[in-house]
């Protein structure tokens, strides 16, 4: 008879490397601004944006070594197996070798791979849409489906953007790449906020200064919520968010939506505070980040004019402001 009480090999750890913040946000930012700002024809906008897709989509593999981080940048982890720490240089993992008392003891059992099977990777997709995600879609925009050089103009534009400088040329792409929602462009998008009224520019400091501390409040208490619930912290196996009845269903959903909702609103007025107390903006061109909640009474209302409002067109963006060079905040 096989002896029963063998111990079961261990399972394959997948290894995953740190995300590297340069060459997968900040570098490719840069680049697609200066391909676009060359003006270069459909041909080589294509060769570089297949080469843009597999940058966003290897990124998608690597880890912050956070959870929460990962989802932000839309990083991807397998929901079972836990990151494994990288070996020092000449060693090898003992993870991925049978125990002392096994059968197997000393032979490699598995080589290293990123996932145990790769549909672990294609499940956790639907959220790996965030910061990468956004890159992926305004890419695909401004590279497949329009021609900023011809298409697009900002209301303070008084040349032709083709007949300036290059480097001119490519921080006004630059300002469009992220100018998702099109403030002052002729490709704003309906849904905005209304602007600001006129006022000078120390009150409207003041007012975005409250408004950062007003988040960060609203995110701390989400926040606090998230870590003494142990649905977050420590979930039992299978769990779900209906699992704790609807009261707190309905209180995990919202401080969970409440973090984005808040840190992206705090960058947004932190982003303005700069950029007008710098000069390089005037108030009335930064409105909310949001709509209001009063329009929120029916789904198509709470993406259209309260929440996601973010996007180049009809493609989802990553929400970042933009200063317009030396005029006009964009």
């Amino acid at each position: 008879m096989p002896n029963s009480t063998a111990a079961v090999p261990a399972p394959v750890v997948p290894f995953r490397s740190s995300f590297p913040v340069v060459p997968y946000l900040i570098l490719p930012d840069l680049l697609l601004a200066i391909v676009l700002a060359f003006g270069l024809n459909f041909r080589f906008r294509l060769v570089f944006y297949t080469l843009f897709s597999y940058v966003c989509i290897s990124g998608l593999l690597l880890t912050t070594g956070d959870r929460m981080q990962d989802y932000s940048i839309g990083s991807t982890r397998p929901p079972e197996a836990p990151m494994e720490p990288r070996p020092p240089k000449g060693v090898q993992s003992t993870l991925r070798f049978g125990p002392k008392d096994s059968p197997t003891k000393g032979k490699r059992q598995n080589r290293p791979q990123k996932y145990a099977n790769s549909g672990e990777v294609w499940r956790e997709l639907p959220g790996a849409c965030s910061t990468l995600g956004g890159q992926f879609f305004t890419a695909t925009h401004l590279l497949l489906f329009s021609e900023p050089l011809a298409q697009y103009r900002h209301r303070e534009d008084k040349d032709e953007p083709r007949k300036r400088s290059f480097w001119r040329r490519a921080l006004w792409t630059w300002c469009i790449v992220h100018s998702p929602r099109g403030i002052g462009w002729n490709y704003q998008v309906l849904s905005v906020p209304p602007r600001p009224l006129p006022c000078s520019k120390w009150a409207f400091i003041r007012s975005r200064i409250l408004q950062v501390v007003k988040f960060y409040i609203l995110m701390d208490i989400a926040q606090s919520y998230i870590r003494l619930n142990t649905l977050f912290t420590n979930p039992p196996p299978n769990a779900s968010i209906t699992s704790q009845g609807w009261l707190l269903q309905m209180i995990s959903g919202a401080a969970w939506m409440t973090t984005p909702y808040a840190g992206m609103s705090m960058q947004y007025c932190l982003f303005a505070v700069a950029s007008v107390g710098l000069g390089f903006s005037n108030p009335e061109d930064w409105p909310d980040t949001y709509g209001t909640w009063k329009h929120a009474y029916t789904v198509r209302n709470f993406w259209g004019k309260m929440g996601k409002v973010w996007r180049h067109g009809t493609m989802p963006a990553m929400p970042a402001p933009c200063m317009y060079g030396e005029l006009e905040g964009a």
